[in-house]
């Protein structure tokens, strides 16, 4: 019971003393709240893209990548490897044919056009089946693109 009255004691001095440390306190505090302030944005920022990448997509939908590749863009298929994919079982299929999409993803720079500097624009190079694979995929305006044209289909 002693130990308890000596923290009691240095409390109690600690808090009466507090008005003569106003700038060393007030540092504290707002040096604390600064920490904590960055960590709860940290930690809201990944918990926006988790939550993400949970809401988008379809749980049928997988995504087959080459060994050792972390994202789209570091996986290159073949053609010969596609249909060996395409032609596995368990593949979904819709009026005969697997919901296969070969798809080529990558990361272009073009001028903005409000200020002509550059920006990261995602471009996805996609076959007829995409609409398939990916049913919430739809056009709003417009219309599909046409096989062997130079065409795109922009995203709002």
């Amino acid at each position: 019971m002693k130990w308890f009255a000596q923290v009691a004691a240095l409390l109690d001095f600690n808090i009466r003393s507090l008005p003569k440390r106003k700038g060393a306190a007030l540092a504290a505090v707002f040096g604390i709240a600064g920490v904590v302030a960055v960590f709860v944005g940290v930690l809201s920022i990944g918990q926006g893209f988790r939550k993400a990448m949970v809401s988008t997509g379809s749980p049928d939908t997988a995504l087959v990548m080459r060994s050792g590749a972390d994202s789209e863009m570091t996986s290159i298929l073949h053609r010969d490897e596609a249909r060996i994919v395409a032609d596995a079982p368990g593949v979904a299929r819709q009026d005969g044919r697997a919901l296969v999409s070969p798809e080529l993803f990558v990361i272009v720079n073009l001028p903005k056009k409000s200020t002509g500097t550059d920006a990261n624009v995602a471009v996805r190079g996609v076959e007829p089946p995409a609409f398939g694979v990916r049913p919430e995929l739809r056009i709003v305006e417009g219309r599909a693109f046409e096989w062997g044209r130079n065409e795109v289909i922009v995203g709002r």
